[in-house]
């Protein structure tokens, strides 16, 4: 097995996959520049073009069933974040933005796997932080951050 193959790299690759073809209600055209893998927004370079998407894992453990470690279920949870210029949508209230981008990106992640490697995986998803005027008061920046915990069969073989 090499590293691609592994179960947790191949989640975050569908994560990263999903959210590259996300897409905005009809009447709300949206679709992300870019979708980082393993790094926050704060890493990227000052002129990265916005919108965006990071995905970051987060933590990584065994689920426990009935007190007892399940042998080969894993659960990771991924911090994703969706950083956007409020100022590209002239006319839609900060909190509209937020509902569409939040949608989109729900959607998005949303759905079955259709991958057979990936057949066990399970997604569950949490809206966890909405900033306006991000980083500081003044700028038109925002960011969505959802916390997503993916459980899934790990192979060792």
């Amino acid at each position: 097995m090499n590293l691609a193959e592994l179960p947790a790299n191949q989640v975050t690759a569908e994560l990263q996959a999903r959210l590259s073809a996300l897409q905005g209600p009809d009447d709300f055209p949206f679709a992300l520049a870019s979708v980082e893998r393993g790094r926050f927004y704060e890493d990227l370079p000052d002129d990265a073009a916005l919108p965006l998407a990071t995905v970051v894992p987060a933590s990584s453990a065994g689920v426990e069933g009935q007190q007892q470690q399940l042998s080969a279920q894993r659960q990771r949870q991924y911090q994703v974040e969706v950083v956007f210029d409020l100022a590209a949508y002239p006319g839609r209230a900060p909190d509209e933005v937020v509902s569409a981008i939040e949608w989109a990106v729900c959607k998005a992640l949303g759905g079955p796997v259709r991958d057979r490697a990936l057949a066990g995986l399970a997604l569950r998803l949490l809206v966890a932080n909405v900033e306006y005027g991000w980083p500081q008061k003044g700028y038109s920046a925002a960011s969505v951050t959802l916390t997503v915990a993916a459980t899934y069969l790990d192979r060792y073989q």
